[in-house]
């Protein structure tokens, strides 16, 4: 099997939305990285609420960068799994961004 190459298209509606709502935020890269963290944080907050407050700090999320990881999986119930793996492990936030990587990109 050949290996995608490039990033995902998003959804030009989508990026249209995350310019308006985040002004400061103007690559590409950046814009993604807010759909994917957003995706995957109303995921969380929806079918999993009871670890949802390990992702969020007074309507902020500091876990931004691990948000947008998890928020790659393409599987909804795969985004959940790793939410939960996240909460119960000892990793800090780089090293699970690291071991999600490695299985998202090598399954």
């Amino acid at each position: 099997m050949e290996k995608k190459t490039g990033r995902p298209k998003i959804h030009p509606e989508s990026e249209k939305v995350i310019k308006k709502l985040y002004p400061n935020i103007t690559t590409r890269m950046g814009i993604n990285n807010k759909i994917y963290e957003l995706r995957a944080f109303k995921l969380i907050k929806v079918k999993a609420p009871e670890i949802a407050d390990k992702f969020e700090f007074k309507g902020i999320h500091p876990k931004s960068s691990l948000l947008a990881e998890i928020g790659r999986w393409e599987d909804e119930e795969k985004i959940l799994e790793m939410a939960r793996k996240y909460v119960q492990t000892d990793l800090n936030v780089n090293s699970f961004i690291v071991f999600s990587r490695y299985l998202r990109l090598n399954a």
